[in-house]
């Protein structure tokens, strides 16, 4: 009977390290083709629409763009530092820091009003800033020129199903 009680014990007690283990061991975040204003998209770190296109911060502070691993776009900011990060501020400008907070890169779209924006990798590779729409990187395929169904005025964007909430609707089209 002790030994059945010890070995009891013993399992509960490897069930609960294991749980508490499990616990503190976060999952990387998931890939998304979004960055919401406030988060950062730091070395390393990329956005992906499918396994066609992809933005990704480079160690050497360039962001670039590419579609089937063929950089199509890029900031240029190569070089000019190390462990930079992306960004979409609260004014809608999409910048490029250093890890000291020098901008290697902006896009110089300041939006009004302030607010949530969110920077989308959108189907037809392009990069484009909602909330409302302030900056886009033109690299759009011949195929859409936008989010379909999405007008300059609107002011939510939905992609893969994650929703940016803002001022007055809700859009479903990618």
């Amino acid at each position: 009977m002790a030994n059945i009680r010890l070995l009891f014990l013993v399992v509960a007690l490897l069930c609960f390290l294991f749980a508490a283990t499990s616990a503190t061991t976060a999952d990387p975040p998931a890939v998304t083709n979004l960055l919401f204003s406030g988060e950062h998209l730091g070395p390393g770190q990329y956005l992906a629409y499918g396994e066609t296109y992809g933005l990704l911060m480079k160690e050497d502070c360039n962001l670039v763009l590419f579609e089937y691993k063929v950089a199509i776009w890029s900031t240029r900011t190569g070089g000019q530092g190390r462990n930079c990060y992306a960004t979409v501020q609260e004014d809608g400008n999409f910048v490029v820091y250093t890890p000291e907070g020098r901008g290697l890169w902006a896009a110089n779209n300041v939006a009004k009003p302030r607010g949530r924006h969110v920077l989308v990798l959108q189907k037809d590779r392009n990069l484009v800033v909602y909330g409302p729409v302030s900056w886009s990187s033109g690299t759009q395929s011949h195929t859409s020129s936008q989010v379909e169904g999405m007008e300059a005025t609107d002011d939510v964007v939905t992609a893969h199903h994650n929703t940016l909430p803002s001022y007055s609707q809700v859009i479903d089209r990618v």
